[in-house]
C-alpha cells in the first residue's frame, strides 16, 4: 500500500484510489465504485488537460496563429466534456443492463473500498486547504 504524507500531492492520492476503486469495483461487482473511479479519472484528466492548455495558451501569437494558442483551452474543455459524457454513458448503459439482469455485489469489500475513497477525499481536502494560498 502507498503511504501518504502531508506532502503527497492530491494527484497521486486520486490516481492511487482510482486504481483501487477499479480493482474493487471489478472484484465486488459494484457499479458505484466503477462510477466513482470514472469520476476520479475525469477529475485528474481535467486538471491535467487544463494545465496543459494553460501552458499552450501562454505561447505567443505567430503570423499563422494570430490569436496564439488560446483555443487550446477550449479544446481541453471539449475533450474533458466528452470524457465526462463517455463515463456517464458507460454508467447509464451498465445500470440499464443491471436492471434487466442484476448481479451480485460483495458488500463487505465494497464498503471497505468506499471508505478508502472517502478517506482519500478527506486527505485531498486537507492537503488542498493547507497548501492553498489566500486569494487576497
Amino acid at each position: 500500500m502507498v503511504a501518504f504524507s502531508s506532502s503527497t500531492p492530491p494527484r497521486e492520492v486520486t490516481l492511487t484510489v482510482m486504481a483501487v476503486q477499479v480493482v474493487g469495483g471489478l472484484a465486488t461487482g459494484s457499479l458505484a465504485l466503477l462510477a466513482d473511479a470514472g469520476h476520479m479519472l475525469t477529475d485528474a484528466a481535467g486538471v491535467g488537460l487544463a494545465l496543459m492548455a494553460a501552458w499552450f495558451a501562454t505561447r505567443p501569437a505567430t503570423l499563422e496563429r494570430t490569436f496564439g494558442y488560446q483555443r487550446a483551452e477550449i479544446l481541453a474543455a471539449v475533450i474533458n466534456a466528452l470524457l465526462l459524457l463517455g463515463v456517464a454513458a458507460y454508467v447509464l448503459v451498465e445500470a440499464v443492463r443491471r436492471f434487466s439482469s442484476p448481479s451480485e455485489v460483495s458488500p463487505g469489500l465494497m464498503l471497505t473500498v468506499a471508505v478508502v475513497g472517502l478517506a482519500a477525499n478527506a486527505v485531498c481536502r486537507c492537503t488542498c486547504s493547507t497548501t492553498a494560498s489566500p486569494s487576497r
